[in-house]
């Protein structure tokens, strides 16, 4: 959404796709966290970018950083481990809702879920 890619953005910057991609993962993390809770889970990224961003839990833009850090706090708070493993974005079941093209993934059954904000402090 908007309010997070303007919060993402410094001054000059225009692009927010590394951003657009981790955040999505905090956004599972924290939605789905008392599934997720002491689980082996496997996230498929079409992004090698945020991809190793998030293994090696660092990034040298400052906004991705503070979306890894909340998904490491994340994490650690749930007890799991996550495997990240690169997908080709035509593979990758979660790439229409990526575009917010969710009529997709409504003509193929999937269920919508509120989700569980994970607060502005990670967005910054």
């Amino acid at each position: 959404p908007e309010k997070c890619a303007a919060a993402w953005r410094k001054p000059g910057q225009l692009q927010t796709v590394g951003q657009a991609e981790l955040y999505p993962i905090l956004l599972a993390k924290t939605t789905w966290s008392h599934y997720m809770s002491g689980a082996y889970t496997i996230a498929f990224i079409d992004n090698d970018a945020a991809r190793l961003g998030v293994i090696k839990g660092y990034s040298p833009s400052r906004s991705s950083a503070a979306i890894l850090s909340a998904i490491a706090i994340v994490d650690s708070q749930m007890l799991g481990s996550t495997w990240y493993e690169r997908v080709p974005t035509d593979a990758n079941i979660g790439d229409p809702a990526s575009r917010l093209a969710f009529d997709e993934l409504d003509a193929r059954g999937f269920l919508r879920v509120a989700h569980v904000e994970p607060g502005s402090e990670y967005i910054a």
